[in-house]
């Protein structure tokens, strides 16, 4: 059985992640809680980044859960929301894909840098709260125009084809999310982690990813997902590292 939840709509809110951490800590609601914005004023991205979005122009909404998992297995769980987000819009006709650790990206005809041939179209933002939870935060881009995407590496489902109802896509991503839950609690973490690296373009690419401000950074080929949610890197000297953090940059298909 799915997660029944409660869900919350409001028009606008500064940000949705921000919000309902703040109920989660002060104990006004628990688990399976979604709260959705039509308008997002203050988004928030990995590393302080803004998400910016025109009023009813994305989906933007975050999730309170809590799985039943060894807290060693959390890395995954941003992982799996993503492919839960890549299941619903497979099905709608989009041909998303991941990137690690959080990105939902869409193919495009010119390649721009750092994503290789791709747009960034939505992303995850994942944020443990002690005793209540974890809060996943999913935006992605519904309706906007080329003019109205805040940056060149993003872009929207309307810039591929008919825009679907954003009202029905929210539920269907919620189902989905539950589906993944229950999955992985059910003993499929093998099965997500092998799936989620099939739809993760990081898998197989040249990358080069940043860790450490203060560090040069880490270039080698994507291998495959650590069972803590680690992505495993080749590097050119034949080693093999592990990253748990960091920006991954895509080189442009020749």
């Amino acid at each position: 059985m799915g997660l029944r939840w409660t869900i919350d709509q409001v028009a606008s809110c500064p940000s949705t992640n921000v919000e309902l951490v703040r109920r989660a800590r002060a104990g006004e609601v628990t688990p399976p809680y979604a709260l959705i914005a039509l308008e997002q004023t203050a988004g928030l991205g990995r590393n302080g980044r803004r998400w910016v979005t025109p009023a009813r122009g994305a989906i933007t909404m975050s999730a309170l859960v809590r799985p039943v998992i060894p807290a060693d297995k959390l890395g995954l769980f941003p992982l799996f929301a993503a492919l839960a987000v890549c299941r619903v819009l497979n099905r709608a006709g989009f041909p998303a894909v991941a990137k690690w650790p959080n990105d939902v990206l869409l193919p495009a005809a010119t390649p721009a840098e750092g994503f290789g041939n791709y747009r960034k179209v939505g992303g995850i933002l994942c944020q443990a709260v002690p005793e209540a939870g974890l809060v996943v935060g999913i935006g992605i881009n519904v309706s906007q125009t080329a003019e109205e995407l805040p940056v060149p590496t993003a872009t929207s489902l309307a810039l591929y084809g008919p825009v679907p109802d954003s009202a029905a896509l929210r539920v269907s991503i919620l189902e989905e999310l539950s589906n993944v839950l229950e999955q992985w609690e059910n003993g499929g973490e093998n099965e997500l982690r092998a799936e989620f690296e099939k739809h993760c373009i990081t898998m197989g690419q040249q990358v080069s990813v940043q860790h450490d401000d203060a560090a040069p950074a880490i270039t080698g080929t994507g291998c495959h997902i650590a069972d803590d949610g680690g992505l495993v890197i080749s590097t050119s000297d034949g080693e093999k590292t592990t990253i748990h953090a960091g920006d991954v940059w895509l080189r442009a298909a020749s």
